[in-house]
């Protein structure tokens, strides 16, 4: 899997320090002792699918040499995330005939060995935590979205029903307010006549909203790619006339400002709260791919967040999925069952075997 890098030299030497991981975590199920286990430092997580089943793999940081392996039980899942009591959410979307929903999440104690079923809503995709409490997105065949909160005891009880909502793509969640986008018209294009728009949900309030993207040099039927909310701040990856990664205000929609991100969208993803990777896999067709590392920075005048791309990465062949773990990209090719592990200063790049149908990486330890 060849990869061609670039960074501006100015910040090739401040990428090369360390990060701050900020990724969910999943998996879940056991094999281990009865004694508590022991992870080294800087130990990744991932999913996997083999033989019908799906297993979560506890690895070494850069060459991925598994430490441990656990199986997770009959299904497909795509995302991790962990909680802030170190355990694991693995949720199952579907069962290996790939039509089937499931309707639980696994949580999973590495350290304890210890797992627990969760019941939730059909297909559930995303795990996010606030407040002692997890709430699970559940994609419900992409017809009627449900969201679901499983509290301390890990009992789950749905909280609401998205009627008409579609497939909820990109949710993100800030702690108070879930964000996501629909497919209008299946594909993400927007339709000529509407304002592009995002849907919300207010905890505190239960209440679902719509947040308008006030931009009135959007181009007909743009299409968004990706959705990113940090510190109060909603952040677009679209096609406009002024350019491709655009701020709003993440309560009035009001639009801040046009990031010059030179001619590159797709998904949004936080490396650390001064960086945000974009990473364009929508020419995976054409054996290619890309992703961007975007540097913010903060006039100390006007506190406004300004921003510029200070490297990034080239791919010549796809990219299916892509996580930022410590001061490393993970980036894997499911169609060839590939991992490519680089360093975010370019320096080092590893490629190796893959298994198959992997999903996110996460930091365990």
């Amino acid at each position: 899997m060849a990869v061609t890098f670039y960074l501006t030299k100015k910040r090739a030497a401040r990428l090369a320090l360390a990060l701050t991981l900020t990724t969910t975590v999943l998996a879940g199920c056991s094999h281990l002792s009865a004694q508590e286990k022991q992870f080294p430092t800087g130990t990744v997580a991932y999913m996997s699918y083999s033989n019908g089943d799906y297993s979560l793999y506890l690895a070494k940081p850069k060459t991925l040499e598994t430490i441990d392996s656990i199986k997770l039980g009959e299904g497909f899942g795509f995302s991790i995330s962990e909680d802030p009591q170190g355990r694991i959410w693995a949720p199952l979307s579907y069962r290996s005939d790939s039509t089937t929903l499931e309707n639980h999440v696994t949580v999973y104690d590495p350290i304890k060995d210890k797992k627990w079923r969760v019941e939730v809503g059909g297909d559930p995709e995303r795990v996010f935590f606030a407040k002692n409490k997890a709430y699970v997105l559940c994609g419900e065949n992409g017809v009627d979205p449900s969201l679901y909160v499983v509290d301390e005891a890990l009992e789950g009880h749905k909280l609401e029903t998205f009627t008409g909502a579609g497939y909820l793509v990109d949710p993100q969640f800030d702690g108070e307010t879930f964000y996501w986008y629909t497919r209008p018209d299946g594909e993400g294009n927007n339709p000529a006549d509407m304002p592009l728009q995002v849907e919300t949900y207010s905890l505190s309030e239960q209440k679902r909203g719509t947040l308008t993207l006030h931009d009135e040099k959007v181009e007909p039927g743009a299409r968004l790619y990706g959705l990113l909310v940090h510190q109060g701040r909603l952040y677009a990856s679209y096609e406009s006339r002024e350019g491709n990664l655009h701020k709003f205000d993440a309560k009035t929609g009001e639009k801040l400002r046009t990031l010059d991100l030179q001619g590159h969208r797709g998904s949004l993803a936080l490396v650390r709260d001064d960086l945000i990777a974009v990473t364009d896999v929508r020419s995976h067709h054409q054996m290619a791919g890309t992703v961007d590392l975007f540097q913010l920075s903060t006039d100390d005048i006007t506190g406004d967040i300004t921003g510029r791309v200070v490297g990034g990465f080239g791919f010549q062949r796809p990219v299916d999925r892509v996580s930022f773990v410590g001061d490393y990209l993970y980036a894997v090719d499911n169609g060839e069952n590939k991992f490519l592990a680089i360093s975010l200063d370019g320096e080092d790049v590893q490629e190796m075997d893959a298994p198959t149908m992997v999903s996110n990486f996460i930091a365990y330890n």
